[in-house]
């Protein structure tokens, strides 16, 4: 028998469609609180299934004709891969695979893995970055891909590299480590009450850590290619939306979702209007 097909959907109502029917495996086909289910299996572990282990950590084979996704991230390929039966066979690897995937990359020092360990992720994210695939689906879209197309070649054969020693590629990892700490140094201002505010020209609010390690609530980055003001969230918070917040100072068009949005598209804010957000998230946050 044949690798299974792998379908990638944003959609769950077209994910669950094009599924019908088919001896299928879904993994994280999560889409907030509702979870598309494969008739043989279902791998997810996100909101009321969080109980649940991270697809990663699967071991057996199944025997499966369609494989169904949300998204491709790290945690979804090792969900793929076990099931495939061409899973590379390194536990610690993987398990700090997971903790990632729940806890966020930057609590990556909790994780208590070695730093053999934490040079490979650093090696598969360097290579990710860049090697990035375009799975994004318009609403009603599913897209097909064979295994051999999306996981072979892209990934296992990196991934075994990476988990071999190949140093050329443990180098890129060093490097891409080095480019993220040299970020979180130049674009931070400062941290107080939760709260760090950075300026870059770069993305900027996946950086929770401050450069001594403090762990922030949340982000507040103003973009100096574009003036725009990006407000995240470490973690959700009951009651709070990013979006409402947002709206609630800078109008209507201002947007996103209850974890992280943005000021209007378009539009250069100000020092002031940076400064007022920041005051305004310190008050709402404590």
């Amino acid at each position: 028998m044949g690798y299974p097909r792998i379908f990638i959907s944003s959609d769950p109502d077209a994910l669950e469609s094009r599924l019908e029917g088919l001896k299928s495996v879904t993994i994280e086909a999560e889409y907030g609180e509702r979870c598309v289910e494969g008739s043989v299996l279902t791998l997810a572990h996100h909101g009321p299934r969080s109980n649940n282990p991270a697809p990663c950590l699967h071991t057996e084979k199944v025997d499966c004709e369609a494989i169904g996704l949300s998204h491709i991230d790290l945690d979804t390929m090792g969900g793929i891969l076990a099931v495939i039966g061409e899973k590379p066979e390194a536990p610690e690897f993987w398990e700090l695979a997971a903790f990632v995937d729940i806890n966020g990359p930057h609590k990556l020092a909790q994780s208590g893995a070695s730093e053999k360990t934490i040079r490979q992720l650093y090696a598969v994210w360097a290579w990710q970055q860049a090697n990035r695939l375009d799975t994004r689906t318009q609403p009603g879209e599913v897209k097909e891909f064979s295994v051999e197309e999306l996981v072979i070649p892209l990934f296992k054969i990196i991934l075994d590299n990476i988990l071999g020693g190949y140093e050329y590629l443990l180098q890129k990892g060093d490097e891409f480590r080095a480019q993220t700490e040299a970020l979180n140094e130049s674009s931070f201002v400062e941290l107080s009450q939760g709260v760090i505010v950075r300026v870059s020209d770069s993305f900027t609010n996946h950086l929770y850590n401050s450069p001594d390690g403090e762990i922030a609530k949340a982000v507040v980055a103003f973009s100096t290619k574009t003036g725009g003001i990006t407000v995240s969230l470490e973690s959700p918070i009951e009651g709070f939306s990013v979006a409402e917040f947002l709206q609630d100072l800078f109008g209507p068009e201002a947007g996103g979702h209850a974890g992280i949005g943005g000021t209007p598209r378009g539009v250069r804010q100000s020092l002031a209007a940076l400064c007022r957000t920041t005051e305004k998230l310190r008050e709402a946050l404590n």
